[in-house]
């Protein structure tokens, strides 16, 4: 009599017996190739229960006389000979599922000799049509991510524990896709002497022109109660215009820790319009010390002298911070974005767009905490072991200067891919502001406007930016509420670089209509205006803004006007706004003198 050990199924076993009145305590296996084998429940090792049709045991192969019989029966699963589990990993035609439960009793060691036929057995398993749900061991959940062996564990495991850890992690993606409401200030009542202060830089008596003044004495006090709970300090320089304490406001309003000056500019919502779409700076002056003075933006809503008469100021929208430039700041900009066919000239305008500004994240300590600790996350799991996730993560992964994991990688097309990897690059550097990022994406969308046949070759589509900088993409019903505040995590608290996406994305549309196709230069001025030039040196107005008044309330500043989407005049050829119907002076003019 000879024993070998060996693998199969249950055929039948127990059942009630009509003959004898009881239930069975024998059945029969069937091997692989086919035999039937007789078992008894007195050689069961598991419980007789677990034996139902179709089930994987394995077993001592007993030749007697009457027949070949079983005994030690397990289920396969329960094995525990080594050298038996090795031959029945080899044995394709044991269930795939079954195999790799047989794994589970073999240490994962890299440098045993059975490893190489785990990880084929897990390919194969991960490759099954229908992979059946397997009940993992710890041992192998509690492998790290940045050992060697965890790249081979099952999808499941890895995903889960991506999972788990992305939990930890989730609140501060919460952190960096909401609106910084730091920025978010409301109106304090000014005193008696900030009142006398702004009504001495009103050039008349005029309602508009002390309501201007007033609101630019509020930004002031807004600015210093922003910076002081940054834990700056401030010195309110503009009031020793009054105090006769120095002579500094002459140059500045505020000194930031002694030594930094800032001139603070304010500049109020038009009437059609919740933002403005110009600054006033007539230039980037010096201190006493020669010192460079930076410009602060802050944004207030219209307000009319009579609102500031009440005992409480409740405009409808809160003051927006926009945060710093410098001159060298903008010369920089000029310079790096001047080429090929587009030329970026701020030259000596005194009027500059509001996406000059920039909100530095290291201002919110609570922003910094959370790039920390989500570079810590991509950290943990490198860069193949990325699982999907309802939010879009790309801009976080922006902020945080890592590397696209091969999971978003692979879903983006290759101009989106060296789009973004220049961004990275940029954050990587601690280079990476809201200037810088609207700039970049406008000439690289010039790019694409001048070479038409590579970038629809390409699958270019300005509406692709989205997904690059944003953590919900346009067609969400909740992004621009949501995350169009923070593209590539950044501070935008008036949305510019959403709006710049769908401006172009409009033009991008239309560039067939419009000619666009023809136009080999382009210009974008200090204030935010875009014109080309067609190859007969024609100038065409492409995004604008309405420079018209509104008589009794202010400027119109309707933006933006696009080409294609408003009506070229056919005078001066520039953009009519469709609010008050304004293009140029020189048109207003003639229309003025035809009515009369």
């Amino acid at each position: 009599m000879t024993k070998e050990r060996k693998i199969g199924r249950v055929n039948w076993y127990g059942g009630y017996n009509n003959k004898t009145r009881r239930e069975n305590n024998y059945g029969f296996l069937k091997t692989i190739d086919g035999d039937s084998i007789y078992v008894h429940e007195s050689e069961l090792l598991c419980p007789p229960s677990k034996l139902f049709s179709g089930q994987w045991v394995t077993f001592n192969l007993t030749a007697e006389e009457r027949g070949p019989t079983a005994s030690a029966v397990n289920l396969t699963v329960d094995e525990s000979n080594v050298s038996a589990i090795l031959d029945f990993l080899k044995l394709k035609e044991i269930n795939i599922s079954v195999r790799l439960q047989l794994c589970f009793k073999l240490s994962l060691d890299m440098n045993k000799p059975w490893f190489p036929l785990i990880k084929d057995i897990i390919e194969e398993y991960e490759l099954s049509s229908t992979p059946e749900n397997i009940f993992f061991p710890k041992s192998w959940c509690d492998i790290e991510p940045d050992s060697p062996i965890y790249q081979i564990l099952p999808k499941k495991i890895r995903e889960d524990r991506f999972n788990k850890e992305y939990k930890k992690v989730e609140p501060s993606i919460v952190t960096l896709s909401s609106e910084v409401t730091h920025v978010l200030r409301e109106y304090k009542s000014m005193s008696p002497q900030d009142k006398d202060l702004a009504l001495m830089w009103a050039r008349s008596d005029a309602p508009y022109e002390n309501a201007k003044m007033l609101s630019a004495r509020a930004a002031e006090l807004i600015t210093i109660e922003f910076l002081s709970e940054l834990q700056v300090k401030v010195t309110d320089v503009a009031k020793h215009q009054i105090s006769g304490e120095s002579n500094l406001w002459q140059t500045h309003d505020l000194c930031m820790n002694s030594n930094s000056p800032i001139d603070v500019k304010n500049a109020r919502c038009t009437i059609n319009g919740n933002t403005f779409v110009e600054y006033t700076i007539k230039r980037f002056k010096k201190d006493h010390l020669n010192q460079d003075v930076s410009i602060f933006g802050v944004l207030s809503p219209y307000l009319k002298l009579e609102d500031f008469s009440r005992d409480t100021v409740k405009p409808n929208q809160p003051i927006k911070i926009l945060g710093l430039t410098t001159y060298d700041l903008v010369k920089s900009l000029q310079l790096e974005f001047t080429k090929r066919a587009l030329t970026v000239d701020f030259g000596e305008s005194t009027k500059w767009p509001i996406w000059i500004f920039n909100n530095n994240l290291m201002w919110f300590p609570n922003q910094t905490e959370a790039i920390s600790k989500f570079s810590n996350f991509t950290g943990f799991f490198g860069h193949d072991n990325w699982f999907p996730r309802e939010t879009n993560l790309i801009p976080a992964l922006v902020i945080s200067g890592t590397k696209l994991p091969a999971y978003y990688d692979k879903q983006l097309a290759n101009w989106q891919k060296w789009f973004i990897k220049k961004i990275i690059e940029k954050s990587q550097n601690g280079e990476l502001t809201l200037p810088w990022l609207y700039l970049f994406t406008f000439q690289h969308f010039i790019e694409a406007i001048t070479n038409i046949s590579s970038a629809e070759k390409k699958q270019y589509k300005p509406n692709g930016y989205y997904k690059l900088l944003f953590y919900s993409e346009r067609n969400n019903l909740f992004s621009q509420l949501s995350t169009a505040h923070r593209p590539a995590s950044l501070v935008d608290p008036l949305c510019i670089i959403w709006k710049l996406i769908s401006t172009l994305d409009e033009i991008w549309q239309n560039r067939y209509s419009t000619n666009l196709t023809n136009i080999r230069r382009f210009y974008l001025k200090g204030e935010g205006l875009l014109s080309g030039y067609d190859n007969n040196n024609n100038k065409i107005s492409i995004i604008a803004y309405c420079g018209g008044y509104i008589s009794g309330k202010g400027k119109c500043g309707n933006s933006p006007l696009i080409i294609g989407k408003n009506v070229t005049c056919e005078v001066c050829k520039m953009l009519v706004c469709d609010k008050c119907g304004y293009c140029c002076e020189r048109c207003k003019n003639l229309k003025a003198l035809n009515n009369w």
